[in-house]
């Protein structure tokens, strides 16, 4: 009984304490660091679409009022889409810059170094050279000469 009586008084209600502070403490303070504008904006919607159905308007009337809603909801969505497009145009811009510069740098090296390479000029062909001609030997420059037949 004495058992009983522990367990009731003091575990029980401390598991409760405990648990409630999870639920309403813990979990309440992550689900605030998760929540987005977006998710505001969706839930005020949903709130708003459910509260113009349950009212008694002609259904002309809500149906117009849903559709406004989501139209709202839909122009936020493609604002958010937008800045979402512009943020990673701008972080792969800045992303990019270093390799920008760092090709400016090396086009402009290049033309400076081929102003420092010397190509040898080719000589003019002397008047009376004997350039294609045979040796005075003649023999044949390449290969093995004229075939005997011994």
């Amino acid at each position: 009984m004495k058992n009983w009586w522990q367990k009731w008084t003091t575990d029980k209600p401390a598991a409760l304490g405990d648990w409630l502070w999870l639920v309403l403490v813990v979990q309440l303070a992550d689900f605030l660091n998760r929540l987005t504008l977006r998710r505001v904006i969706e839930v005020l919607a949903i709130t708003l679409l459910t509260l113009i159905f349950v009212q008694t308007f002609p259904l002309d009337i809500a149906i117009l009022f849903a559709g406004d809603t989501l139209m709202y909801l839909e122009l936020v969505t493609l604002a958010s889409l937008v800045a979402t497009t512009l943020r990673v145009g701008r972080a792969l811009s800045h992303a990019l810059m270093p390799v920008k510069t760092a090709l400016d740098a090396a086009l402009a090296l290049i033309p400076r170094l081929a102003r420092r390479v010397r190509v040898p000029r080719r000589k003019r062909p002397v008047a009376g050279s004997t350039r294609g001609k045979q040796a005075s030997d003649d023999r044949p420059a390449f290969g093995w000469g004229h075939p005997s037949f011994a």
